[in-house]
């Protein structure tokens, strides 16, 4: 799962339109069809430079194969790791009244 799926699934997001004029209807899956490869550069280029200031959220699995979150904040250029899912929603929330 991509880390703005996981972002916007965890805020409940509605989805928002891509660069190529679609709209992700599937939070929780990829869509059956992928974009050509030159587009997905072009999306992860534009990304790159015009930057933005959601949080990226990555599921991982420790060695012991635990379920964690990662979250990368490019506000304040801090990783931060949580062990569940009401965890990063806590700080998510936390977040915006900072």
């Amino acid at each position: 799962m991509q880390p703005e799926h996981v972002y916007a699934r965890l805020e409940q997001l509605q989805p928002e339109p891509r660069l190529d004029g679609s709209s992700h209807q599937d939070l929780g899956a990829p869509k059956a069809t992928s974009a050509p490869r030159w587009q997905r550069w072009g999306q992860s280029l534009w990304r790159y430079f015009v930057g933005s200031t959601a949080p990226r959220i990555q599921r991982r699995h420790d060695r012991a194969g635990r379920l964690y979150y990662r979250v990368y904040d490019p506000v304040d250029q801090r990783h931060y790791t949580f062990d569940s899912e009401p965890e990063v929603r806590v700080w998510l929330e936390g977040r915006y009244y900072q």
